[in-house]
């Protein structure tokens, strides 16, 4: 399975998403969920499936050889 060994990077920001608020940026590869080490697709949703909206988590990203903090506030999903 690709999504259990796919690093989990930002592949769209949508505008007025809560990423976008956040700053994070197309081709952001998180590293860290909450001080947990991310290694895949698969364990970033993991993660998020046990947050909740207007829950802030701190994630650290690789943006180019730096890792950036990041401080993402979950919304509700639209539609819900």
């Amino acid at each position: 399975n690709v999504v259990e060994r796919t690093p989990p990077y930002v592949e769209e920001i949508l505008p007025g998403s809560p990423a976008a608020k956040a700053g994070l940026r197309v081709d952001d590869l998180i590293v860290y969920f909450d001080g947990v080490p991310v290694s895949s697709i698969a364990a970033f949703r993991d993660l998020m499936s046990v947050t909740r909206p207007g829950q802030t988590v701190k994630l650290e990203v690789r943006r180019g050889e730096k890792l950036e903090p990041v401080e993402l506030k979950l919304e509700e999903k639209p539609g819900k």
